[in-house]
């Protein structure tokens, strides 16, 4: 069968009549309850509801929609049909856009996860990246369960779980952590949900704003506070205390060191630090303390 353009409700056609030129034709039937109308108009067929169940009704919207096409001026009936196609694509792609899969928020995680875009962060980082994002999950679960996909979640949305965040009292580090993760999942997951607009904003300026910062400063311990602390751990805390005192090492990388990295031999320890092993930082060379 030859291919038919179908157009939305309200786009206008008629029904062929006595008066109207040949190249233009229409005919008004129903489906269901609802009239219809198809012509022909320049040889190209198009389809369209006049979404009314009354036959006088769609009369008079086949009229009104078929006289700039069976109007006698050539340039009229080709503006007419011009503006029928260009109605007809935008209804093909607000179909298509209906049609297509929403992701969820509740499955936003595992698509970030997957998505090459994404800034190629370490393991650790990654980790607490997706800790933060999960405030917002487990918040949007409750918040609107009649909203599941992503694309759904309003500006409005984000301030409102901006205003959760500061009822829990997060330090402003801990929120700014939180809102900048949410922004960035968005941005990389927007591709997929229709181009959606960033409900967090495009940036730090551009919508929720973070907050500043206010550093609590922390004094040095003195040497006898030192000795005493060390003194009074035990088990392997004790252990950590003195790895960490003797070799310099950051606490995760104390807590974290192999005995592959440690070499007797050479009277050292190799230790690429944690914070640094994303972007390929180097290794230290750590003496064994006697």
């Amino acid at each position: 069968m030859p291919s038919c353009t179908i157009l939305p409700p309200s786009a206008p056609l008629p029904e062929r009549t006595a008066n109207m030129p040949r190249r233009t034709t229409g005919t008004l039937y129903r489906r269901g309850q609802t009239w219809w109308l198809k012509y022909v108009a320049e040889g190209e067929r198009f389809q369209q509801s006049l979404g009314t169940s009354s036959r006088k009704e769609a009369e008079a919207k086949r009229d009104a929609i078929l006289a700039p096409l069976a109007a006698g001026n050539e340039v009229q009936r080709r503006r007419a049909v011009v503006h029928a196609l260009a109605d007809a694509e935008d209804t093909a792609r607000r179909v298509a856009d209906a049609a297509r899969p929403r992701l969820a928020v509740a499955d936003a995680w595992a698509a970030y996860l997957d998505n090459p875009t994404r800034p190629q962060s370490g393991a650790l980082t990654l980790k607490d990246a997706g800790f933060q994002w999960s405030k917002f999950a487990r918040w949007w679960a409750t918040h609107a369960a009649d909203r599941p996909a992503m694309e759904l979640v309003t500006a409005d949305d984000a301030k409102e779980f901006a205003k959760a965040l500061d009822a829990e009292g997060l330090s402003p580090n801990r929120f700014n952590k939180v809102i900048g993760q949410c922004r960035l999942t968005f941005r990389t997951l927007a591709p997929d949900c229709g181009n959606m607009a960033n409900p967090f904003g495009d940036s730090p300026k551009l919508g929720i704003r973070h907050k500043r910062l206010a550093p609590v400063g922390r004094r040095a311990l003195s040497e006898a506070e030192l000795r005493d602390v060390c003194q009074k751990a035990d088990g392997e805390l004790r252990t950590l205390l003195a790895i960490g005192l003797l070799s310099g090492l950051r606490l995760h990388d104390a807590a974290t060191l192999r005995w592959e990295e440690v070499d007797p031999t050479a009277g050292r320890i190799v230790r690429v630090p944690a914070k640094t092993r994303s972007r390929g930082g180097r290794p230290l060379l750590i003496p064994l303390h006697p």
